[in-house]
């Protein structure tokens, strides 16, 4: 016997056992005679047999909850994402607006290459003039920051 459930357990790890093959298997696993060597798969084959008792009930009911809830809910959603989405766009406007539109030597390297060494010398010192300012505003953020941890008494 032990030879026929090892054929069929074979061929049923491979897809390929028939419908009364497989119940063999069943009533071979319900007996409770198993093979030492048949029984870690003992539980699939119980549990097998246990979820083919199980049944959907008639009727689902698909009710939906009462109330206002819902709706206000609904509505705070969207006010929180029409105010996100002003915000938004508003800093983008803003932002946009601060951005300088002079002719910058940024603006002119842009155009392409100088021919001018003149205008190439007044554009590189612009260009250096910028980096400068904003290196200095950088180092002076940095020493008031700086004198704020000083004050602090967690690195004392």
């Amino acid at each position: 016997m032990k030879h026929n459930i090892d054929a069929l357990l074979d061929k049923y790890w491979e897809g390929e056992t028939s419908v009364a093959e497989e119940n063999i298997i069943k009533e071979y696993y319900k007996s409770g005679n198993v093979h030492p060597d048949h029984l870690p798969f003992a539980d699939l084959f119980g549990y097998f047999e246990k979820s083919g008792h199980v049944t959907m009930p008639a009727t689902i009911s698909l009710e939906k909850p009462a109330g206002k809830m819902t709706s206000i809910r609904s509505w705070m959603i969207a006010a929180a994402a029409a105010s996100v989405l002003l915000i938004a766009s508003i800093f983008v406007i803003k932002n946009n607006e601060a951005l300088p539109q002079e002719n910058t030597a940024i603006s002119t390297l842009a155009k392409g290459e100088i021919e001018d060494p003149e205008e190439a010398l007044r554009v590189t010192k612009e260009a250096l003039a910028m980096v400068s300012k904003n290196f200095n505003k950088s180092k002076n953020k940095l020493k008031e920051q700086m004198a704020v941890l000083d004050k602090a008494t967690v690195f004392k």
